[in-house]
C-alpha cells in the first residue's frame, strides 16, 4: 500500500498532464482510486489520519513570507489549528474554531478601504487582531494625509501618517492617527465597532491572567527591541511596538520600543492615551494633535 501511494505521487510529479480535470487520491486503500470531482486532492483512509506541520510558536514565526490560508499544527498553548488569515508580508496567525475567551474568532471585518481585519475574542469583548489601516471614516469622508511635521500639528481636522512616513510599515504597523479622527462622531472604526475604553484596555491583563497567559502573550514576535521575536503572541493580538507621532513637533518616535493606542474615558468618553511596553499598560493624557494606532472592539456576538 505505501508502494502504490509513492507510486502515485512519482506520477503526479512526473507526468502532471496525467491528472489534469481529475482528484489526485492518496489512500491506503487499493479500492479507492477514482477521488471525488469537487477536489483537486482525495485523501481517504478509514483507519488513519492526516499529520500537517506541528511546530511551536517560534518557530511558525521563522516561516518566510506564508501563504494567505497557510495551516500549521501549534504545539505551545493556546495549542491547535492556525491559518494565516493576513498576507505573506504581513501574518495574521487566527486558531481554527475560535470563539471562546483567548481565541481567535472565524469572522473578519472590513474597514471602509476594503482591508480586512481578523478578530480575537478576549473576555466580553471582540478585538480587532491588527492595528487600523483606513484613510476615510466609516462615513466615506477621507481623512488628511499628512506629511510635514508642521502640517500635523496645525491639523484641525482628522489626519493619518505612516509610522516616518514609510508607507512599507504601514502594513504592519497601520497607521498613525490624530485625535481629531479618533474622536470624529462618523466613526473611525468600522460601522458596528467603537475605539476601546482605557477600562477595558486596563482588563485585558486580568482577562489574560483568567486563561492563564502573561501579558507578553499580547505582543508581536515582529520589531520588538532588543530581540525580535522574544513575544510569543499567543493570544493572537499582534501588538506591535508602532511608536506614536508627537503632538509639539510631529516627529515620530517610539517605535521598536512602545505602542501606542487611543482610547475613552468610560464615563466622560474623553480621549486618552495607552502605552505598552514590556512592563505593561499605562494611561496617558494624550492632546490632540498626538498620533497613535487605533483597535476596534465590540461586544462578543
Amino acid at each position: 500500500r505505501k508502494g502504490f501511494i509513492k507510486a502515485a505521487c512519482l506520477i503526479c510529479l512526473l507526468w502532471p498532464g496525467l491528472l489534469v480535470g481529475q482528484a489526485v487520491v492518496i489512500t491506503n486503500s487499493q479500492d479507492y482510486t477514482q477521488g471525488h470531482a469537487s477536489a483537486v486532492l482525495d485523501i481517504w483512509s478509514e483507519n488513519t489520519g492526516l499529520l500537517i506541520p506541528r511546530m511551536g510558536v517560534a518557530a511558525r514565526e521563522t516561516i518566510a513570507l506564508p501563504a494567505k490560508g497557510l495551516l500549521v499544527f501549534q504545539t505551545d498553548e493556546p495549542a491547535g489549528f492556525y491559518y494565516n488569515a493576513g498576507t505573506p508580508e504581513e501574518p495574521a496567525w487566527v486558531m481554527l474554531g475560535g470563539g471562546a475567551s483567548g481565541q481567535t474568532d472565524t469572522r473578519e471585518v472590513f474597514d471602509a478601504d476594503g482591508n480586512v481585519y481578523p478578530v480575537i475574542n478576549l473576555g466580553a469583548l471582540s478585538w480587532m487582531a491588527r492595528n487600523l489601516n483606513v484613510t476615510r471614516l466609516s462615513s466615506g469622508q477621507p481623512l488628511v494625509r499628512t506629511f510635514g511635521g508642521y502640517d500635523w500639528i496645525q491639523a484641525v481636522d482628522g489626519a493619518f501618517a505612516c509610522y516616518d512616513l514609510d508607507a512599507s510599515l504601514s502594513g504592519v504597523l497601520g497607521s498613525l492617527y490624530n485625535g481629531h479622527a479618533a474622536s470624529d462622531p462618523a466613526g473611525l472604526c468600522p460601522v458596528g465597532w467603537r475605539l476601546p475604553t482605557t477600562a477595558e484596555w486596563e482588563g485585558l491583563q486580568a482577562v489574560l491572567s483568567q486563561i492563564g497567559q502573561p501579558l507578553d502573550a499580547l505582543m508581536s514576535g515582529l520589531y520588538w527591541d532588543p530581540a525580535p521575536g522574544m513575544f510569543p503572541n499567543t493570544s493572537g493580538f499582534s501588538a506591535h511596538p508602532s511608536g506614536a507621532r508627537d503632538p509639539d513637533t510631529g516627529s515620530f518616535h517610539g517605535f521598536r520600543q512602545y505602542a501606542f493606542w487611543w482610547a475613552t474615558e468610560p464615563e466622560s468618553g474623553q480621549l486618552k492615551g495607552v502605552k505598552l511596553d514590556a512592563a505593561g499598560f499605562s494611561i496617558i493624557q494624550a492632546d490632540l494633535r498626538a498620533g497613535f494606532s487605533v483597535r476596534c472592539v465590540q461586544p462578543n456576538p
